[in-house]
């Protein structure tokens, strides 16, 4: 429905009403994407009338936008989930016992309230409800430090040890805030007598680390642009995928693989289903990532805008979008 026209140096892209486009003919001539990675730029934007919509707003500005009268609000949930990833190739994270009891130790209520406000919800499953292969039978890891701690002295863990939480310096749509994510487990780790460092690293040093395997933990994030978990599952869980391109807990085991390969080619989608429920079953067992929330994709609307339709996993639709000018 629109054709592009330019682009600028400043990140402003121009689009124009196509007019043999084979739908229908948009009433909105012009449409303009201003690239604004500041979240408060982007909101002043939104109530200055620069901007009629925003995408993913900062979380602790949606009880402020809320209240505001002029501005619609649109939540949809989506494949985008927040992860803390564990290094199963190093010790001693390549024993079951010290991930479930790292899992047991984080307190995910506190995150979500303190990181996310209304931006997410909890999750304890890599697959959204509304995958078709959830499980819905999957057990909550709920916080238990007694039990986290026991399983670390049955591990023979090294409490003098000081492990590192990796993290990128810059958020995402995966995580609005790292650092704080980042500092509350490790508060929650401390509660168990285990130390940990916080250590924030640039788009390359990052990289590096992660091809290195020169870390323990790493939160991070995943989203699948399709519904099918195979483009969920895969990244993280084959053999053959490296940690830049989603396996950054590093695992590897034949069994698994063979249960991706499997699932993907089978035809009969009740036995697809059931590849899916085990291989659920064996991450929620093995814990080699701790699911922390799925992130809602929210927008916010001028309300003189009408007629705009969200798509999660696609992006927003203009064709019958419409304007009225304000009074």
């Amino acid at each position: 429905p629109y054709k592009f026209k330019n682009k600028t140096v400043h990140g402003i892209i121009r689009y124009l009403t196509h007019q043999q486009d084979w739908q229908v003919t948009p009433s909105i001539n012009k449409l303009i994407f201003d690239t604004t990675p500041d979240k408060t730029k982007r909101y002043t934007k939104l109530l200055s009338g620069e901007c009629d919509i925003i995408t993913y707003p900062a979380p602790s500005q949606l009880k402020h936008m809320s209240n505001n009268s002029n501005i619609s609000l649109s939540s949809q949930p989506t494949s985008n989930t927040s992860i803390w990833a564990f290094n199963s190739k190093k010790a001693p994270f390549d024993q079951r016992a010290v991930r479930q009891a790292f899992s047991f130790a984080v307190d995910k209520e506190s995150i979500l309230d303190a990181v996310f406000f209304q931006s997410a919800m909890q999750t304890n499953t890599l697959l959204r409800e509304q995958s078709w292969a959830r499980d819905l039978r999957s057990l909550d890891s709920k916080q238990n430090p007694t039990e986290a701690l026991k399983l670390l002295k049955e591990s023979d863990f090294d409490f003098n040890e000081v492990f590192t939480i990796l993290i990128p310096i810059q958020n995402s749509t995966y995580n609005p805030n790292y650092f704080k994510t980042a500092e509350l487990i490790q508060a929650n780790l401390l509660e168990i007598g285990v130390t940990s460092t916080i250590l924030p690293l640039q788009e390359k040093q990052l990289e590096q680390r992660l091809l290195a395997g020169d870390y323990d933990t790493y939160l991070t994030g995943i989203n699948s642009l399709i519904n099918d978990p195979d483009s969920l599952f895969r990244p993280l869980l084959s053999c053959n995928v490296n940690p830049l391109e989603g396996n950054t807990s590093q695992w590897c085991r034949e069994d698994v693989q063979k249960l991706l390969d499997a699932a993907l080619l089978e035809s009969n989608f009740i036995a697809r289903i059931k590849y899916y429920y085990r291989l659920q079953r064996i991450i929620q067992k093995e814990r080699i990532y701790y699911p922390i929330a799925h992130v809602l994709r929210i927008d916010a609307f001028n309300n003189n805008v009408s007629g705009v339709t969200v798509n999660p996993l696609t992006g927003i639709n203009f064709i019958n979008a419409s304007k009225t000018e304000a009074q």
